[in-house]
């Protein structure tokens, strides 16, 4: 991939017996591994490293484009019931492979209707576009419970989770970044 030219070095006069001719004199250097390297840093810079998911900066980035688009959304924030307990009895290592699956199950929940992130800890968001009624909140709230609530099974210890959620609408519960993150914050919190 040629990305840099050094213009510097082109364009010279070449000079022949009887006249001249223009040429172009160049250097060339494949820059792949490079690019390469740029695109895993962008990546790791917006994703979170355990899950595979959008982090916090990328989460914030896709709520102002969304909120800048004025169609309605719904934003839920989800925390996990029932983690530290986890942790701290059967080890860090259990509590990622935890994550790990509620990351997936999110997935599996949300599916293409919108974006997921974890912004740390056993916290997680999720933007859901084109939602704008208490009812479709609560088909996808009441998937996302069901597939988190699922007992799984890590390294051959039985773990069983719960969720809290607290959802908000764009734009009836908040018209800017600052409102709709802090409505859903109380819904959770004080629902």
């Amino acid at each position: 991939m040629l990305r840099h030219f050094n213009r510097r070095t082109a364009p010279h006069r070449v000079m022949f017996l009887g006249g001249s001719v223009d040429a172009a004199f160049g250097l060339v250097r494949d820059i792949s591994q490079e690019e390469a390297d740029r695109e895993r840093i962008e990546h790791l810079a917006l994703h979170d490293v355990l899950t595979g998911l959008p982090n916090r900066a990328s989460f914030t980035q896709h709520l102002s484009a969304v909120i800048g688009e004025r169609n309605p959304f719904a934003l839920l924030f989800i925390d996990i019931d029932g983690f530290k307990p986890i942790n701290d009895t059967f080890g860090h290592d259990v509590g990622d492979m935890v994550l790990i699956s509620i990351a997936q199950r999110l997935k599996d929940a949300v599916q293409t209707r919108g974006f997921i992130a974890r912004l740390g800890g056993d916290e997680f968001v999720v933007i859901l576009h084109g939602v704008s009624t208490q009812d479709d909140i609560e088909k996808v709230g009441g998937c996302i419970l069901q597939k988190i609530g699922s007992p799984m099974n890590c390294s051959g210890n039985d773990c069983k989770v719960g969720a809290s959620i607290g959802a908000a609408i764009y734009p009836v519960h908040g018209q800017d970044q600052e409102g709709i993150l802090n409505a859903a914050d109380n819904a959770m919190y004080h629902g």
